[in-house]
């Protein structure tokens, strides 16, 4: 636990890391982004099995306000650590983001175990979102709706040149009774005489 007044309640199981207490608008840093360990060597049981536009169209991102006294009370922080806090600025502040309740419904409606929501493990807990894990979501709907684009694509070529072959067609029929026309005229302007 970093920060002013943060106290046990706060902290909900094991490895937890907390940064600052409910009060806390901004985190700055030099840098803004944490490093997570990637190397493929020790990953196991690798799957292409993101799910991409389906559940991400299934988000319903909202603006809201925060009321952290309303989260103590889940915690059961002690009101003597709580009238500590001034929370003006996080109930003032507007928020965007995304209910992970919601989350949750778009990850069953997809038959998709999300790892960036967590589930409250007690009554003290409260449902979590990992946003950085909402990227390998948006990378897959975008490779996605790439394919579609390609595939789109192509098949506009395909129809132009369709459309071009039609156009010569039904051109060349054009001249084709242009011609007949002109030859009946003459042929009836022949009988006249």
């Amino acid at each position: 636990m970093l920060g002013y007044g943060i106290t046990n309640s706060e902290c909900t199981g094991d490895n937890q890391v907390l940064l600052g207490n409910a009060s806390v608008t901004q985190i700055r840093a030099a840098v803004g982004t944490i490093t997570t360990y990637s190397d493929g060597r020790f990953k196991t049981n690798i799957k292409e099995d993101v799910k991409g536009l389906e559940f991400i169209m299934k988000l319903k991102p909202v603006t809201f306000n925060k009321d952290p006294l309303l989260l103590h009370q889940i915690w059961g922080t002690p009101d003597s650590v709580v009238k500590s806090y001034d929370f003006t600025e996080a109930r003032s502040r507007r928020w965007i983001g995304l209910i992970a309740q919601d989350v949750e419904m778009a990850m069953v409606e997809c038959g998709f175990e999300f790892p960036g929501l967590h589930r409250p493990t007690n009554d003290k807990d409260v449902y979590t979102l990992d946003y950085v894990d909402f990227i390998m979501p948006l990378i897959k709907a975008i490779q996605e709706q790439q394919f579609e684009i390609e595939k789109l694509k192509q098949e506009n070529e395909e129809l132009k040149r369709a459309n071009e072959k039609f156009s010569n067609e039904i051109e060349a029929l054009r001249s084709e009774i242009k011609a007949i026309k002109m030859q009946l005229n003459n042929n009836a302007f022949g009988q006249k005489k």
